[in-house]
């Protein structure tokens, strides 16, 4: 017992040093079925995603919370018919149960403290505070995911932030040139959001920066990045894509933006943008490809035309093999 208890801090900074749940889970399962470490015949942690029990090291089929299996039961707070040798236990975090923690004993060892009661015990509290350590490493590692989400991510639109975009454009530049591969950008400027909001409130000025933003993504590229870099600015990193296909995805963009509407008050109004669209030339900075997009966008919006091109990247890649 002594020597399992040695282990604990072990197992706890192994998992938090996993940058993933299934590395977690998977490690967690190996250390304790280690015959030097906890020396478990078997391993395995179920956990809640939806309405589902999961297993992450297998391919066991999902089981679902609200089923009559043993782990679905003991997840939701069942008492079950104990099987020798084994120990559910459920996975609590906060308030909230993350899934269930099957072990099953060393069969050796399982003869001998058996036998005692207060070894039993003993032997039940560490395989309860394993369980408490793994939840507490789930909570940790799903807080870490979320505030790099949030620190990435622009919070009225859902889209990515001006942090991300930099970082990105730096990172797709840099392939690009080395590749001698195409990449483009489209800046969007939302023609008039002050107006909206002077007229109909900034409540409605957000509503219509969260459907520019909505429609934007759902037309985009897994590939592409959307990304919210001011007030009523948004830049489209289009990876592999030349200046003629930017074109046309700001040309179906701007067809897609021209139905859409926003409730204002008592009616519905529609939504004006001003696109920019440049070429990466191997030869510039992220920052002046930034430029240029924008200036495209700015002589879009001064004279009216809906979508403007910028000059520049004669030298930039046709996307040939």
């Amino acid at each position: 017992m002594a020597e399992k208890l040695r282990h604990i801090p072990h197992l706890a900074a192994d998992l938090m040093a996993a940058e993933t749940e299934p590395q977690m889970l998977k490690d967690a399962a190996a250390f304790l079925t280690t015959r030097t470490a906890f020396n478990y015949a078997e391993t395995a942690f179920y956990i809640r995603y939806g309405r589902y029990l999961l297993r992450m090291d297998t391919n066991e089929d999902p089981i679902p919370t609200n089923g009559n299996s043993r782990i679905a039961r003991v997840f939701r707070g069942e008492k079950v018919r104990p099987r020798k040798r084994e120990l559910l236990l459920q996975l609590r975090g906060r308030r909230r149960i993350l899934g269930v923690l099957r072990v099953v004993f060393d069969p050796e060892e399982y003869a001998i403290f058996s036998r005692n009661r207060a070894a039993l015990s003993e032997q039940v509290s560490l395989v309860e505070t394993v369980a408490d350590i793994v939840a507490l490493a789930l909570l940790d590692l799903r807080l870490v995911k979320r505030l790099e989400r949030l620190a990435r991510v622009d919070s009225l639109t859902g889209v990515f932030n001006r942090r991300y975009f930099e970082r990105r454009l730096n990172l797709e530049t840099d392939r690009a040139r080395r590749y001698s591969r195409p990449l483009s950008l489209l800046l969007l400027d939302m023609d008039g959001l002050k107006e909206i909001n002077d007229r109909c409130g900034h409540a409605v000025g957000d509503a219509a920066l969260r459907a520019l933003a909505r429609l934007v993504n759902r037309t985009s590229r897994a590939a592409d990045a959307v990304c919210r870099i001011g007030g009523d600015e948004f830049v489209i990193i289009l990876p592999e894509t030349t200046l003629k296909d930017a074109l046309k995805k700001a040309e179906t963009l701007q067809s897609h933006i021209r139905k859409l509407r926003v409730e204002c008050i008592d009616e519905k109004i529609g939504l004006r943008v001003s696109v920019g669209v440049a070429q990466f030339n191997p030869k510039e900075k992220p920052e002046d490809f930034l430029a240029r997009a924008d200036a495209a966008m700015y002589r879009a919006k001064q004279e009216r035309l809906g979508i403007g091109v910028a000059g520049g990247e004669e030298d930039g890649p046709d996307g040939g093999d």
